[in-house]
């Protein structure tokens, strides 16, 4: 149960959430969440995977790509995030005040 359900008092200085946004089916949750679970003034530090042309151009020259970018195996990525996708999702839903 998170703290934002609970009620509880905001009680970390720092937030740290590295390669689970992916993984959530509400971006937008996981982000307010991490927020809400911030004192005033506290900093939240996340990440996701990176998937740029490079990459992508690797996977797809050893046949991998298809295999990488399913969503059919049990607590996989639901969604692949990229810089311009989260400039769009930060400017559609801006941080809270902390």
């Amino acid at each position: 149960m998170s703290m934002v359900t609970t009620g509880r008092t905001p009680s970390f200085d720092l937030v740290i959430s590295t390669e689970v946004v992916e993984h959530c089916y509400s971006p937008s949750t996981w982000a307010l969440t991490a927020y809400a679970a911030l004192r005033q003034g506290g900093t939240f530090v996340c990440s996701t995977p990176y998937h740029g042309y490079l990459k992508n151009l690797t996977l797809a020259a050893t046949g991998k790509l298809d295999a990488h970018f399913t969503a059919l195996w049990e607590g996989g990525h639901i969604q692949f995030l990229y810089p311009f996708r989260g400039r769009n999702a930060a400017a559609q839903h801006p941080t809270p005040d902390c």
